[in-house]
């Protein structure tokens, strides 16, 4: 898994204001010049993160759970500690059922805004995704925006105790279509490409501000009927970049 931060973008963006401002041939005293004056509407288009979940990443992730079936057997996914002991490349059939997730950290959207920031105010968010789905299911996933927060303090090793707490009004949902799959082998033979954007604004912009995390969930289940082909390399990928609207501040 990856993460990106906004942090080189930003300062390159206030570079490029000021470039552009030096063209006028006028001359100004900025000395008298105070902070509302040059504050600005500006737009940031930054990349957040991804993750990445192949069929072998699911038993390997403690958090996994449901069941894949087969002719003669079922494997319960939370058993399968031992990576020796995958089954996989295997031919499931209905009734197979998994849940998995994982999670983007170290997210800032909050990191150059407020007062005193290069970004004085987050007026809107556009959460872009871009999702390569090689899975030959159909695929549920969820976006939950989660926030850390201080619930106490350790004095054994004197670090304050830190839980991660979900920001519900943020949560977001959607549907993937699966890869095309040959109708004789059952085998994957190229992947489905989608987008997907979700909006926010007012409280909830604000409250992106707070997030430290954005985790994945994912639900793959058989249709009804019929059989699929499933290899450990089988997965879908799911990147994350922001258009953010704000207001820029640029302190002398």
């Amino acid at each position: 898994m990856h993460c990106f931060c906004t942090r080189y973008i930003i300062p390159v963006l206030a570079m490029a204001v000021l470039m552009l401002t030096s063209c006028e041939v006028e001359e100004y005293d900025l000395k008298n010049m105070n902070a509302d004056s040059l504050m600005i509407e500006t737009a940031l288009d930054a990349p957040i993160g991804s993750v990445n979940l192949t069929l072998k990443d699911v038993f390997r992730h403690r958090g996994s759970s449901g069941s894949i079936v087969t002719m003669d057997s079922i494997y319960e996914i939370s058993k399968m500690i031992d990576e020796k002991d995958i089954p996989l490349p295997l031919t499931a059939i209905t009734g197979t059922d998994i849940s998995a997730s994982d999670t983007i950290k170290g997210v800032d959207f909050g990191n150059y805004f407020g007062k005193g920031e290069i970004l004085d105010s987050l007026e809107d968010v556009k959460l872009k995704l871009r999702i390569i789905n090689k899975l030959p299911f159909n695929v549920k996933l969820e976006l939950l925006f989660l926030r850390d927060d201080t619930v106490g303090f350790d004095y054994n090793v004197n670090l304050p105790i830190v839980e991660q707490k979900e920001i519900k009004s943020l949560k977001q949902s959607l549907s993937v279509k699966s890869a095309s799959i040959d109708k004789k082998t059952h085998e994957v033979l190229e992947a489905d490409y989608s987008d997907a954007t979700f909006e926010f604004s007012g409280k909830d912009s604000k409250m992106l501000q707070k997030v430290n995390h954005i985790k994945v969930n994912y639900h793959l289940a058989m249709p009804l009927d019929g059989s699929l082909y499933l290899d450990e390399k089988y997965g879908l990928e799911v990147s994350l970049s922001a258009y953010m609207k704000a207001r820029l501040l640029l302190n002398d």
